[in-house]
């Protein structure tokens, strides 16, 4: 996959959101900062764009181990893997997604209220 530096922050954001991941950790605004090109608000942060590029192309191909056959794995290993990879990551993810959902209730729910309930 090739992603741009001309390529729209909001864009980026809506085709592939693991990128907000990356927007968050460096607080580039995706949202109403959104219509702004990647290589423009990196430059504007002093940050490296090929750098901000590889860090989102790396959220989005996950992890580079080979895949485990979990058909004949033992069961504590199946349960280990599915806490790790799926449920920890979750604890995590979600109360970021709900500040994330939450601002945007906050910054946009007088103008669109009907799409934007708690």
């Amino acid at each position: 996959m090739t992603l741009e530096q001309g390529i729209k922050v909001g864009v980026l954001a809506a085709k592939h959101p693991l990128s907000t991941r990356v927007f968050a950790r460096h607080q580039i605004d995706f949202c109403c900062g959104g219509g702004q090109p990647l290589d423009r608000v990196c430059r504007e942060k002093g940050l490296d764009p090929d750098r901000i590029l590889a860090e989102i192309t790396q959220e989005l191909e996950g992890p580079t181990e080979s895949p485990t056959s979990w058909l004949r794995a033992p069961l504590p290993d199946l349960v280990s893997h599915i806490l790790n990879q799926h449920h920890e990551p979750l604890v995590e993810e979600l109360p970021r997604l709900e500040g994330m959902a939450r601002k945007v209730l906050a910054v946009h729910g007088e103008k669109d209220p009907e799409r934007l309930e708690e």
